[in-house]
């Protein structure tokens, strides 16, 4: 989150699932969501502010706006204000236990370099997610190659099906550290990061650093996109952002 919040990208929270007539005992509404505003730590603590859209009903808990947790120097510190605004702040644990979804529009930098792929699950490329051992290994694969740590997004977009009568399947992308080779599954020997669980989404993405690996001048990661289940045919593309040069994106050689 402070990461984020450094990089000006813009975040928001979703509290659990209800109506939003319905509102917590500490003052968060249910199925509702909030601006997250920012992230701070001051004297060892963690605190998120986040605003409530509607201007009004705010957090009524530890370092709310009438919390006795508030001290003169936490005040200035955090420019605090007791107006009842729908802004407030909480602790980071607070945080994690009345939210249940954490929203994050990237908006990466002109200077991060933009590589694009396109692919398609088709027949016996089809092959469906890790569960599906036989065929898993059978989707189409690309090799991110990088030359030095690198901060990436890796997004997979399915094909858009408005119009087509068609229903969007549940995908998911993973990045795999295998020496530069295609994967036939995943083992627990390789590093991976990926945006599950699998979203019946139009995109998908994950967001992490890849750290240089093998000794070499450069490290290449196996990037699957797939659906859940084999036999869900449908066109893909693959997009990374990189916030370093050089990097190069290029199908796996079956």
């Amino acid at each position: 989150i402070r990461r984020n919040h450094a990089a000006g990208w813009l975040m928001g929270a979703g509290s659990p699932s209800g109506s939003d007539t319905d509102v917590s005992e500490r003052g968060i509404v249910q199925g509702h969501a909030y601006a997250l505003l920012r992230v701070e730590e001051v004297d060892g603590h963690r605190l998120v502010q986040l605003r409530n859209p509607w201007g009004q009903t705010e957090w009524k808990g530890d370092w709310s706006d009438r919390s006795r947790l508030w001290t003169p120097r936490m005040k200035a510190q955090l420019d605090w204000s007791a107006e009842d605004d729908g802004t407030f702040w909480m602790a980071l644990v607070d945080f994690a236990e009345n939210f249940s979804s954490l929203y994050v529009c990237r908006l990466p930098a002109p200077s991060w370099e933009t590589l694009e792929a396109k692919g398609e699950w088709r027949g016996p490329t089809a092959g469906g997610c890790c569960n599906h051992p036989a065929t898993y290994g059978h989707n189409p694969q690309f090799l991110l190659t990088v030359t030095r740590p690198t901060h990436v997004i890796i997004a997979l977009a399915q094909a858009d099906v408005r119009g087509s009568g068609g229903e969007l399947f549940p995908i998911g992308v993973s990045c795999v550290y295998n020496k530069g080779a295609r994967v036939s599954r995943l083992l627990q020997s390789h590093w991976s990061a990926d945006s599950a669980p699998f979203r019946n989404s139009r995109e998908v993405s994950l967001d992490t650093v890849l750290e240089m690996r093998g000794g070499g001048g450069s490290s290449v990661y196996t990037l699957v996109g797939s659906t859940v289940d084999p036999g869900c045919e449908r066109g893909f593309s693959l997009r990374v952002f990189a916030d370093a040069p050089g990097c190069t994106l290029e199908p796996a050689g079956s």
